[in-house]
């Protein structure tokens, strides 16, 4: 076994030759996870590496209850990592080998089209849909999982090398295994094999080889199914057509074919033997409330009226008609017979309680329909019934009382198997006429609050989340997975809690019939009871945000439900801040995201996710801290590793994004830094040339950094040694009071300084050397010859020109005018062409030493000519200084 922090491992449940799957405990949160490791001999190749953590942010990015969901990735002490749920429920490989009815084919297939649905909708592709990708969970629901090798709509197939296992191929779509583009189209192909696979327990097309299987599916006909199962085929043929265009075009379709399917089955397994009911029996005809599970109308309950109470246990009073066939839960056209009961007691004398009536579909419900005795089998009216309709008065009113006399007895009931009743009623057939039987689907309780801490929010959207009712049963059913529609009721946890317990008592008192409530209002206590249990976003069909949401989709004005999902998302924040102290940070940014993720369904979450953006931001801090600390250190694995810890804190932070930016040219040609100096100043901006060795200035040395250099040491070093300064390289116009501070013209500290010797050049750089640490010195002749600008006048050159001529009284130079009569700020013009440089060189083109008598000045100035040479130079003795002449550094790169 291996050791992963937080992670206890307790034993493994599979292994490919990629990745280990090992069923774990996540400490923090005492729970069980599912924890999938990269295979160790794959840590040192980066592509399998990013591959795999590719799969787990491709699921952490999905939230659909029929998709895996990640609750944490990380590669930690060489070994890549993520946890996520624990489906405990076996594979679609292994329910087929059981045996697997048309109905729960139906619902497994129907909840992963509906997954592909939600994962087509953002743009990729599944692209290996096969039974043990397909496993089912603790209620028995489909869980669509491996994301490893899922693509953008558009990709290559990519279906060589190790792309696809074994069994890949028997799924694949033609285009698969041809290797062309795919798109939504080629999951469907292999979820239409997966219905073959399904009926008939084997692949659509099988070969001795991958090469055979992949041939078949290109050119082998579409298998056809057993006389059994052909009402399949064709959503077989849509489903298994060779081109796209001739299959579904998408996962909706597909859902709607299998519910054609699913709509005959029920109409058989309705069927039951016909049963009389006593003569003198009088009926009453009820719509059940449609659960979560069902997408087609309620079905009618035939429930005798009888006069005696019915206790919540149904061996109390045994049915005297023959008994009915059980019926799978949830099926539609289901109709049970109520047994004929023996005389009831006299009604108690304490007046019963209303009871409370959810009705949250999308029809107000209608009035009671009147009642009128069933007739005997000769044609005379029931004695046991005239005598109970005449205390009660004639007339309209009295009928409706009696209506709903007998819909409180049906909702109160409390036998096994009833369902929510409706408030709509009908009168029944004759008597005499045969009703089929059948059991009732019970009413669920409601299910216990859940920890919210690993859970994440269904997708953001208002308009298609209706709640559904939580599922009992442990295998799906073709009406289980069903997506809610407007017709779909939501459970009242009062009417839940009525159903389960307590006798029925006779209703006497019209003032004690059925409070109906209002669906809206409803929603609305039922989302703040969530919100109290911390039923936040699951499990789904009883959380706060599909209740809220449902009430939208009612009201979309509603202020109440837009407040309800404001304070989910406050309620996450709240909780992220309880935990904050915690050792799972993972866990901590997990509920920042549900809060992130439910706030921004409306626009009146902007204000709570700039509270989730601050917690990011104030968590990330540190490691900004950390990334910008490497980056100056030009340490970039380490920066690049703390700008993505950031990134993955706070993905939306725009310095980590430049930093990021900014690492990736760390030591590359082109990159501009500054060395800083011993008092926390910095030097001057260099930039790194082609090949990597040495960083040039940007501009020449200004004035002004000559006067730090002055400060700071350069007076006492040059006291009485300063050269008599040039005027226009003049042997003529020499001068001891010209000097770099007064070179005989106009000069600010942005412009290069001028009236240095040689000498005083390096001397500059040797001090640059001592304060910042690194080795800085004069261009080289040959540096010079690659940087100086080869610009015409007036262009990016500063040669003599008419400003010239009219500040110096001059005819020699050109007609244009750059503005400057002398030297322009440093940086306005390429290296060589405002002033000239010294270069690292003696006079005669060898190497500067001390034994020079004489150096090198390269380029053009603001004297020059646009004919002079750009690259040219003079010789000027060690005691010269020129108004003409500055300098620029070099600062070498150490590898």
């Amino acid at each position: 076994m291996i050791e992963i922090p937080g992670f206890e491992i307790r034993r493994e449940l599979g292994k490919s030759a990629h990745a280990t799957v090992y069923l774990a405990l996540q400490t923090s949160l005492d729970r069980e996870v599912a924890l999938k490791v990269m295979a160790p001999a794959l840590t040192s190749d980066a592509a399998f590496g990013q591959r795999f953590l590719q799969e787990a942010r491709t699921l952490a990015s999905l939230a659909h209850p029929n998709i895996v969901p990640v609750y944490d990735v990380d590669a930690e002490a060489g070994q890549h990592y993520f946890s996520m749920q624990y489906l405990p429920g076996g594979d679609l490989a292994t329910s087929v080998g059981k045996g697997l009815k048309d109905a729960d084919l139906i619902a497994t297939l129907q909840g992963i089209a509906e997954a592909l649905d939600y994962v087509h909708q953002r743009g990729l592709v599944h692209r290996d849909v096969r039974p043990s990708n397909i496993l089912y969970d603790e209620s028995g629901a489909p869980i669509l999982t491996d994301f490893g090798i899922a693509r953008a709509v558009g990709a290559s197939a990519g279906s060589t090398g190790t792309d696809f296992s074994a069994d890949s191929g028997h799924f694949m779509s033609p285009e698969q295994a041809r290797g062309a583009s795919l798109d939504a189209r080629a999951d469907l192909y292999s979820l239409g094999a997966l219905a073959y696979y399904g009926l008939v327990g084997k692949p659509p097309y099988d070969g001795p080889d991958g090469f055979a299987v992949a041939y078949a599916h290109v050119f082998e006909p579409i298998p056809r199914l057993p006389a059994a199962r052909a009402h399949w085929q064709n959503l077989i043929d849509r489903a298994l057509a060779k081109e796209p265009a001739q299959r579904f075009a998408n996962a909706r379709e597909f859902i709607d074919a299998l519910t054609a399917i699913a709509a005959p089955l029920a109409e058989v397994a309705a069927a039951a033997p016909e049963v009389t009911p006593e003569p003198a029996a009088q009926t009453i005809q009820m719509a059940v409330l449609p659960s979560a599970a069902a997408a087609t109308p309620a079905p009618v309950v035939s429930t005798p009226v009888a006069s005696t109470p019915v206790t919540s246990n149904p061996a109390v009073a045994p049915p005297t008609t023959a008994p009915a066939p059980a019926k799978p839960q949830g099926e539609a056209g289901a109709t049970v017979q109520r047994p004929v009961l023996p005389p009831a007691p006299p009604p108690p004398k304490e007046k019963p309680k209303p009871t409370r009536v959810s009705v949250l579909n999308s029809a107000p419900a209608p009035a009671p329909a009147k009642v009128k005795p069933a007739p005997a089998a000769n044609g005379a009216a029931p004695a046991s019934a005239a005598k109970r309709l005449l205390p009660l008065g004639i007339g309209a009113v009295v009928v409706a009382a009696i209506a709903f006399v007998g819909y409180s007895q049906f909702v109160q009931r409390p036998t096994a198997g009833a369902t929510a009743p409706s408030t709509k009623t009908s009168t029944s057939a004759p008597a005499a006429a045969p009703v089929p039987a059948a059991t009732a689907a019970p009413v669920p309780a409601p299910p216990p609050p859940t920890t919210v801490a690993d859970v994440t929010p269904p997708p953001p959207s208002v308009a298609d989340a209706t709640p559904a009712q939580a599922s009992g049963t442990a295998t799906p059913t073709a009406d289980a997975t069903k997506p809610a529609t407007d017709a779909t009721a939501i459970p009242s946890l009062d009417a839940a809690a009525d159903a389960a317990v307590g006798d029925y008592v006779p209703v006497t008192d019209t003032t004690a019939l059925p409070i109906v409530v209002d669906p809206a209002v409803d929603g609305l206590r039922l989302g703040r009871v969530a919100i109290a249990a911390q039923r936040l976003t699951q499990p789904a069909g009883n959380n706060a945000l599909e209740f809220f949401q449902f009430v939208l989709k009612r009201d979309p004005k509603s202020k109440a439900a837009k407040q309800g999902i404001v304070d989910i998302a406050k309620k996450y924040i709240e909780l992220a801040d309880k935990s904050q102290g915690g050792a799972d940070m993972q866990a901590y940014l997990q509920l920042l995201t549900n809060a992130d993720n439910v706030a921004k369904t409306l626009d009146e979450g902007a204000d709570v996710r700039k509270e989730v953006d601050v917690r990011r931001a104030k968590v990330a801090e540190p490691y900004l801290a950390q990334a910008k600390t490497a980056a100056a250190d030009w340490n970039k694995a380490a920066a690049k590793t703390a700008y993505e810890k950031v990134l993955e804190i706070d993905p939306n932070n725009a310095a980590a994004r430049d930093g990021l930016k900014f690492v990736a040219t760390i030591g590359e040609p082109g990159f501009a830094f500054r060395d800083k100096f011993t008092d926390g100043e910095q030097g001057p901006e260099v930039v790194i040339m082609g090949g990597g060795r040495v960083a040039v200035a940007r501009r020449d040395a200004t004035r002004g950094d000559f006067r730090r250099f002055w400060n700071a040491g350069g007076r006492a070093e040059f006291a009485g040694k300063e050269p008599s300064c040039r005027d226009r390289e003049s042997f003529f116009r020499t001068a001891r009071d010209r000097t770099w501070q007064a070179p005989g013209f106009d000069q600010e500290d942005n412009h290069p300084v001028v009236c240095v010797s040689w000498a005083e050049a390096n001397a500059y750089a040797q001090w640059l050397s001592r304060e910042t640490g690194k080795r800085y010195r004069l261009l080289s002749p040959a540096e010079f010859d690659q940087i100086a600008v080869r610009g015409s006048e007036c262009g990016n050159a500063n040669l003599a020109d008419a400003s010239y001529n009219k500040k110096f009284d001059s005819r020699d130079g050109a007609s244009c005018d750059d503005g400057y009569a002398a030297t322009g700020p440093a940086g306005r013009f390429e290296a060589g062409s405002n002033v000239r440089l010294w270069v690292a060189a003696c006079g005669n083109g060898g190497a500067a030493s001390a034994a020079c008598r004489d150096h090198l000045a390269k380029g053009r100035s603001w004297i020059s000519a646009a004919k002079d040479s750009p690259t040219g130079g003079d010789t000027f003795g060690n005691d010269v200084a020129l108004n003409t002449v500055g300098f620029r550094v070099v600062r070498e790169i150490e590898r």
